[in-house]
């Protein structure tokens, strides 16, 4: 009897942790530009400036294209000394 409640006992733990385990789960990723040396300004804040000529950019990424909910980033920078 009492090997038949702790049979009972464990596998209604093991559903509520299966359940709460399933729950869906959403989370933000990090911006991912490539071309590291077109994109100074987005990575390094400090390079604004550096340079004694005027500097504009603009990027575009669209990643996993045809997913749903496919991540999309875009940025554009300017600088002058």
């Amino acid at each position: 009897m009492v090997n038949q409640f702790l049979t009972k006992q464990w596998a209604a733990m093991l559903l509520l942790i299966l359940g709460i385990g399933s729950s869906p789960v959403r989370a933000q990723q990090d911006k991912m530009f490539s071309q590291y040396m077109f994109n100074m300004m987005a990575l390094n804040p400090a390079y604004a400036g550096s340079r004694d000529v005027l500097s504009m950019s603009a990027l575009y990424r669209n990643q996993w294209t045809g997913l749903p909910g496919a991540p999309r980033r875009g940025r554009s920078s300017w600088t002058c000394p």
